[in-house]
C-alpha cells in the first residue's frame, strides 16, 4: 500500500482488535506517514534530502503540533520494535535472526491495539 493508507478502515471495524503493518516503517512507502503511522512529513525528509524535491505523498499541509495522530484519535496505540514480539518479527523480516545490530534496513513489523 505505498502512498496509500488503509488503515483508517481497519480501525473502523469494531471486530477488528489490532492490526500490524509490515514494510518500510514511517516514511510512506508503506502507507503514508500520518495516516499510517502518526509521523509528521517533516519528520520523513531528512536534512540528507535538503536538494531534492520531496516526494508526492509529503507535499502538503502539516498537521498542527497539538493534533494527535488518526491512529490515536481513533483510540489506538502503536507498539514498536521495543516490544519482544514486535522486536522477533522485525528481525525475522531483515533476516537477522537473532542478531540486534540493524542492518540500515528500514522495514520493520509494527502492531497497532485498540486501546
Amino acid at each position: 500500500m505505498p502512498e496509500e493508507d488503509w488503515t483508517a478502515v481497519w480501525r473502523a471495524q469494531p471486530s477488528v482488535r489490532a492490526y500490524v503493518v509490515l514494510g518500510e516503517c514511517d516514511g510512506g512507502q508503506s502507507g503514508l506517514p500520518w495516516e499510517t503511522w502518526g509521523v509528521r512529513p517533516s519528520e520523513c525528509f531528512g536534512a540528507a534530502d535538503a536538494d531534492l524535491p520531496p516526494p508526492p505523498w509529503l507535499v502538503g499541509p502539516e498537521p498542527a503540533a497539538d493534533v494527535v495522530p488518526p491512529f490515536q484519535a481513533d483510540g489506538w496505540a502503536r507498539l514498536g520494535a521495543t516490544e519482544p514480539a514486535v522486536a522477533a518479527v522485525t528481525r525475522w523480516m531483515v533476516g537477522q535472526g537473532d542478531e540486534d545490530t540493524p542492518r540500515g534496513n528500514s522495514t520493520c513489523a509494527t502492531v497497532f491495539v485498540r486501546g
